[in-house]
This record gives structure tokens, sequence and C-alpha cells, in this order.
């Protein structure tokens, strides 16, 4: 579960008309796991599932004494045929990734 993932997602931007709706995220890019290189990036919802879908590894993660711990996995659960972004599977029709930063 501390394994650094492919993309730590540590801040989200939700539906200005719904606020149970992420809109965009922001996330560090480890493109050298390894080493722990990275970059910030920020993408809208829909890319993110893409990126799940295609095998990316994505986690939320919180910063903490000036570096990001890992907290969860993120899972695309559909419900009523929409997809939802969610760190436990549950089946209430909303984005819930925790209890990261707004921006």
């Amino acid at each position: 579960m501390n394994k650094y993932p492919a993309y730590l997602i540590y801040s989200i931007h939700v539906d200005s008309h719904n606020p149970n709706i992420i809109d965009k995220v922001k996330a560090l890019y480890h493109y050298n796991p390894e080493s722990r290189i990275n970059t910030t990036r920020e993408m809208t919802k829909h890319q993110l599932i893409h990126l799940i879908h295609e095998g990316e590894g994505c986690k939320t993660g919180v910063k903490e004494a000036g570096s990001y711990r890992v907290v969860n996995d993120v899972h695309v659960i559909k419900i009523y045929g929409e997809p939802f972004l969610k760190v436990k599977k549950t089946e209430e029709a909303k984005d819930d990734l925790g209890d990261l930063e707004k921006y």
C-alpha cells in the first residue's frame, strides 16, 4: 500500500454546481518511482479515469512534514452507467477520494 504509484493525487477541484462531483485533480506523476523523480500534473476526471482503465497506478496522498504519504488506492466504480472516482467501493452516486485538499 505504501509503494509510490505512477500518479499520486493530492488535490481535487469539485464541480461548481455539484460539490459531490470531481471536475479536476492535481497529482504527482512519478516517471521514475525508484528515485521518486516526479512532476505535478493537472488532469480532468475523465483523463484520470482513462489512465486507470489503461492500468496506471493511481493513489491518493497527503503532505506531511514536507513530503507526501500514500493513503488509498483510487477505483473507478460505475453507478447507473456513470463512472465515479472512489477510495472505497460504495454504491453512492458521488466521487469520494477522501479528505484531500481542494483548489
